[in-house]
């Protein structure tokens, strides 16, 4: 299924890797986006949306404009393939 760029779909709502809105980036900050630029756009846009954002299921849905249970899964593989991630780091 075809999807949207995040940032086509949400204007000033994506996340801010750069901290150009006021908030400080920490180490973590630039983990974490590097860890999220190696999930497909699908996975990335969700987690941003749904972890990041602060926004429900629904509304995640009706911005990328795929059913609720596509949040849902998109959310699972990618906290699972995020864990990978860091898993394969630590070893």
């Amino acid at each position: 299924m075809p999807t949207t760029p995040l940032e086509d779909l949400a204007g000033d709502r994506v996340a801010d890797p750069e901290g150009l809105c006021g908030f400080e980036v920490t180490e973590a900050h630039i983990i974490v986006n590097a860890l999220l630029a190696r999930l497909s756009s699908l996975k990335r846009d969700t987690i941003s949306l749904v972890y990041l954002q602060g926004m429900t299921i629904s509304q995640a849905a009706k911005l990328l404009g795929v059913p609720e249970g596509t949040v849902k899964s998109q959310l699972s593989y990618g906290m699972q393939e995020l864990g990978s991630f860091i898993n394969t780091k630590d070893e």
